[in-house]
């Protein structure tokens, strides 16, 4: 089994954008109890996200890939989010009045 080399790739000291250093990135992870801000997902160096306001820049958590690229295709826009979340629930209402139906 190859092990991925985190620090050998992108080096110990060396930026992995945003301004987050790789021992910046660790420091976060750890606050963050190694967990996805949204989902709760473990989560290591390789399989974190640093994610960031679009427009300022700035940090504003950690998370799984899955979770920072759901945000990425909804381009940070509540109104976007808000209506994939009726949409979801809208389903998601209808199975359980099915199952309380049958």
């Amino acid at each position: 089994m190859v092990v991925f080399n985190y620090a050998a790739v992108h080096g110990q000291h060396g930026t992995l954008g945003h301004g987050i250093s790789y021992k910046d990135k660790e420091i976060l992870l750890e606050k963050h109890d190694y967990k996805c801000d949204i989902c709760g997902d473990v989560l290591d160096m390789t399989t974190s996200r640093i994610d960031h306001d679009h427009i300022t820049g700035k940090y504003r958590g950690i998370l799984c890939n899955n979770c920072n690229s759901g945000l990425g295709m909804f381009f940070d826009n509540l109104a976007y989010l808000y209506a994939a979340v009726e949409y979801v629930e809208k389903f998601l209402f209808e199975k359980l009045d099915k199952k309380n139906i049958a």
